[in-house]
């Protein structure tokens, strides 16, 4: 659900455009969708709401990022590691 629901924020809640991207129908995303509803109390079409689960999933999204093992990356100073 965590990962239907951050998709469906970075697509800007376009259902068909998540639906497409996921590979499912329209109505199964809409039925889970609901199901996420359900389960954190939150009404995705209030835009307060649907504020604070946008700002929950970037702040998961940003941490999973960052949240990574600690390991020897090979790269010059100034270069991104791509590890």
């Amino acid at each position: 659900m965590r990962d239907t629901l951050l998709r469906y924020v970075q697509k800007g809640k376009s259902v068909t455009r998540r639906a497409n991207s996921l590979g499912i129908h329209p109505n199964t995303l809409y039925q889970r969708l609901q199901r996420i509803e359900a389960v954190n109390g939150r009404n995705m079409a209030d835009a307060s709401d649907f504020t604070l689960l946008s700002l929950a999933c970037q702040t998961y999204a940003d941490t999973r990022m960052t949240a990574h093992p600690l390991k020897k990356i090979d790269a010059r100073p100034g270069e991104i590691p791509l590890a």
